[in-house]
């Protein structure tokens, strides 16, 4: 059975602040970006702050992290709530095809200590180079 994914940006007037503020607290000591706190983390990521919801239900934030223009990368993050590893597997392949799709970069890469978040950006289809996890434009399979 296919899941609908929706992804709504921090800028839209239905972003959910307050869920995704309190899904933020819960895990902020396993998010790399934690120093900033929820809002300065949205305001320095804002457009690309996005809750993800699948089949109606929140399920957690994907954001671009950091651009790299000039050498054509981006650094991706993300926090979920638990038990939802397969939405978040898919929902970050459809978010890497978004970005591959719509702007000029050739690798995607996650910053990541938690050992759940490698599994699900693994299995998403990121290679593992010693402690980097990345994705091309080319492995990209959604």
């Amino acid at each position: 059975m296919n899941n609908e994914f929706v992804y709504i940006s921090c800028k839209n007037k239905k972003f959910p602040y307050y869920s995704a503020k309190k899904l933020f607290e819960v895990y902020k000591n396993l998010i790399t970006e934690n120093k900033l706190g929820f809002i300065g983390l949205i305001k320095r990521t804002k457009p690309f702050f996005y809750a993800v919801f699948v089949d109606g239900e929140f399920k957690g934030c994907l954001f671009v992290n950091m651009w790299d223009l000039e050498n054509k990368r981006c650094e991706i993050g993300g926090f979920s709530r638990r038990k939802s590893s397969k939405e978040v597997t898919q929902g970050i392949k459809y978010f890497c095809r978004y970005i591959f799709s719509n702007f000029e970069i050739n690798k995607i890469y996650v910053d990541t200590k938690h050992s759940h978040s490698a599994i699900a950006v693994i299995r998403a289809g990121f290679k593992r180079k010693g402690n980097i996890l990345f994705m091309t434009r080319s492995n990209i399979n959604v």
